[in-house]
């Protein structure tokens, strides 16, 4: 019997979200389940400050995109081949809470993993948000 048969990491490259992923591979072995990886590129918006065409914030939107398959893709062939464990990647869009918490559903989830860096008070309210949101707001 499988303790957690899928488990949603979502990653974005940085050091604290790549020992998140750790964790969460190694509770995938563990458990035998499955790993789905989660990846969230924010619509790029125009405006504001600077004066930005749709071209720019179209061509914005795709090397965005591409990154995050690289990404993905990177997890993904670490997950096969030195945890040995199954793995579903998913690139999507929107409020990273939102859209990991949305994933998680989707996906028929029973844990998510995220992590904290460790900050309190205002950073913690800044940098620390997408953690919060999603311990907060999902039923996971």
């Amino acid at each position: 019997m499988n303790l957690f048969s899928k488990i949603v990491v979502a990653v974005d490259g940085s050091e604290s979200s790549n020992k998140v992923y750790d964790v969460a591979a190694q509770l995938a072995k563990l458990s035998n389940g499955k790993l789905i990886i989660v990846h969230v590129v924010m619509p790029p918006v125009g405006g504001g400050l600077f004066y930005t065409d749709a071209s720019s914030i179209d061509k914005l939107r795709i090397d965005s995109e591409e990154a995050g398959r690289r990404l993905l893709q990177n997890y993904s062939e670490k997950s096969i081949n030195e945890y040995k464990i199954a793995v579903e990647t998913t690139l999507t869009q929107g409020y990273p809470p939102d859209a990991i918490i949305r994933e998680a559903d989707a996906k028929g989830a029973d844990l998510i993993v995220v992590g904290s860096r460790g900050f309190s008070g205002a950073k913690q309210f800044f940098i620390g948000s997408v953690p919060n949101s999603v311990l907060h707001h999902s039923s996971i």
